[in-house]
Parts: C-alpha cells; sequence; structure tokens
C-alpha cells in the first residue's frame, strides 16, 4: 500500500468511490478519439482522425476541372473588357461631340 493515497485510489473497476464521476464528461468522451469535424486544417488529415478512409481524386479529372473553371473566368473577364471598350469608346464619341460645338 501507498502512503498518503486513499484505499481504492487505483481501483479502476469500483464505481461510487467518488473518484470518477458515473458520467463521462464531453472533454472525456473527445479524449477517447472522437474529435470533431474540423480539428486539422488538412482535410484529409481531418477525415482520417475520424476514421474516414479520403477519396482519391482523379487528376485528369481535377485538372479537366481546372481548366474549364479557368476558361469560365477568362470568359468572364472578356465579357468585362468588351463592356469597358464600349463604354469608353461611348464616352470618347461624347466628348469628341462636346469639343466640336
Amino acid at each position: 500500500m501507498v502512503k498518503g493515497v486513499p484505499d481504492g485510489f487505483f481501483d479502476h473497476n469500483k464505481t461510487g468511490s467518488g473518484m470518477q464521476p458515473n458520467e463521462p464528461s464531453s472533454e472525456t468522451a473527445l479524449a477517447k478519439g472522437s474529435l470533431p469535424e474540423g480539428f486539422f486544417d488538412n482535410r484529409d488529415a481531418d477525415l482520417r482522425a475520424r476514421g474516414i478512409q479520403p477519396q482519391k481524386v482523379d487528376m485528369n479529372d481535377a485538372y479537366k476541372e481546372f481548366e474549364k473553371e479557368i476558361q469560365e473566368d477568362l470568359q468572364e473577364v472578356d465579357g468585362g473588357l468588351e463592356e469597358e471598350e464600349i463604354d469608353a469608346a461611348a464616352e470618347r464619341e461624347e466628348y469628341l461631340t462636346l469639343e466640336q460645338q
């Protein structure tokens, strides 16, 4: 027996000794291996920590999707540039008209 330690301190199977709570707290539940979603910044590491195997990404499909998004962005930018050119031409026309009067 260890001096200074109450009887039953090292007995983990005993209940009602006042040493351990009867119901596990939320901290105890998290400590037993259940991490909250978003615990890790890395998405794959987060999934693996919660016991979910991340899906492998097909690089060809991902690259095609990336190219598609880039093309959409380029079309949007081109449309904006066309509008700006039309507006600039209209302003120049108006300026020249006012200048000639």
